[in-house]
């Protein structure tokens, strides 16, 4: 399979080529600054019942970053609501363990694949 790439015009006129990455899924806006533009990968959501979303995570990588270029995987967990009855609070326990047990693991295959594919 080979490489796709994109044309991003930066903020300064300059036309550059980017390399995306297998996972990448992203739109690529143009005039930003080329350190700014990034790769995403399709989240990972863990629903309450009611549909909620409790934790999601998503690959993600900033390629020309001089601070790290290397994917990394960006969870972001909703704190949103903090009064729970029983029932609620049992329902919150079990996701995170869930999340803790099946969603992390998994988190860290999809990240370690991502930087074997940047390494290479």
């Amino acid at each position: 399979m080979s490489a796709r790439t994109v044309t991003v015009v930066t903020r300064n006129g300059i036309k550059a080529t980017v390399t995306e990455p297998s996972w990448c899924t992203a739109d690529h806006p143009q005039g930003i600054y080329l350190a700014d533009v990034s790769h995403r990968g399709d989240p990972i959501e863990v629903k309450l019942q009611d549909g909620t979303v409790l934790a999601s995570a998503e690959l993600a990588q900033w390629p020309y970053s001089s601070r790290n270029p290397l994917p990394i995987m960006s969870v972001d967990l909703d704190t949103d609501e903090t009064e729970h009855d029983d029932e609620q609070l049992q329902e919150l326990a079990s996701k995170l363990l869930t999340f803790a047990a099946l969603v992390v693991p998994e988190l860290r295959v999809r990240l370690a694949a991502a930087i074997e594919e940047a390494t290479r």
